[in-house]
């Protein structure tokens, strides 16, 4: 389904091809992880992840305010590539078949992930109220943190392993939970392995300094994951509405303890 092509209007459209739906569970399997957070402040780990359903997004405002960003960074690095380091996550090279789905996502919008401007897919946990708000008009910056914390900065928080993405999803009565799949823009990276970080300065090399997005390593700091972090609502595209449900809980990574 050529998402862009569906007219001026905002639609959201459901996954139906059996073939498609298969490659988003498999993509669910393939990121998830088993390691205990501190953001994870309820119950245990999931055993994994049952997909329910599948929405593409067609927006063309917001695709239209995307795709001028990356034209901006892609010229802005062109010009200047000092720092650019290129970054593999975890949705795009966990196997061929997560790689396969990726895409044919990005093929379902006639544009293939740009290499130059660290393009790539992320998720994003969320609560259905808040995927509406955002399929229909974004992202919002001042509401950063209001949930989930402010770590390395006052931005918007993605992940590359669905099990991270979880930890902030909002369940509904029938347990139903969602995730946006989005496009990221990443573009030149400003890289934190410490456990302890300055949000201040995490902004301030976005929003004053040549970067475009903190990654924040908590994988090699304290054995848990890899954040992202952008500060430009413009960064990003929700691409998908991923709606499942958790399979019942296994016990904590001994190994991550309650690393953040």
């Amino acid at each position: 389904m050529k998402l862009h092509h569906m007219g001026m209007m905002f639609t959201k459209t459901d996954v139906t091809d059996p073939a498609t739906i298969e490659k988003f569970q498999h993509l669910l399997d393939a990121t998830h992880q088993p390691v205990y957070t501190k953001d994870r402040r309820r119950g245990d780990i999931p055993e994994g992840y049952e997909l329910v359903s599948v929405k593409g997004v067609a927006n063309p405002d917001l695709w239209g305010k995307y795709m001028a960003r990356r034209e901006e960074l892609r010229q802005e690095l062109e010009a200047d590539p000092s720092d650019f380091v290129s970054y593999d996550v975890a949705t795009s090279t966990a196997d061929s078949t997560s790689s396969g789905l990726i895409k044919a996502l990005a093929d379902d919008f006639s544009e293939p992930l740009l290499d130059s401007v660290n393009e790539v897919f992320l998720f994003h946990g969320t609560s259905i109220n808040a995927a509406n708000a955002i399929t229909a008009s974004d992202f919002r910056i001042k509401l950063a943190g209001e949930r989930a914390g402010t770590l390395y900065g006052r931005g918007l928080y993605f992940a590359e392993s669905v099990t991270k993405s979880d930890e902030y999803t909002t369940p509904l009565q029938d347990g139903c939970r969602h995730l946006l799949l989005c496009r990221v823009l990443i573009g030149r990276v400003y890289y934190l392995d410490t456990v302890e970080s300055d949000p201040r300065l995490c902004e301030e090399a976005c929003l004053r300094g040549k970067f475009h997005t903190v990654l924040g390593d908590r994988k090699k700091a304290k054995g848990t994951f890899r954040e992202f972090i952008v500060f430009d609502e413009d960064q990003v595209y929700p691409n998908y509405v991923i709606t499942y449900r958790r399979k019942t809980g296994a016990s904590p990574s001994s190994s991550a303890g309650s690393a953040g």
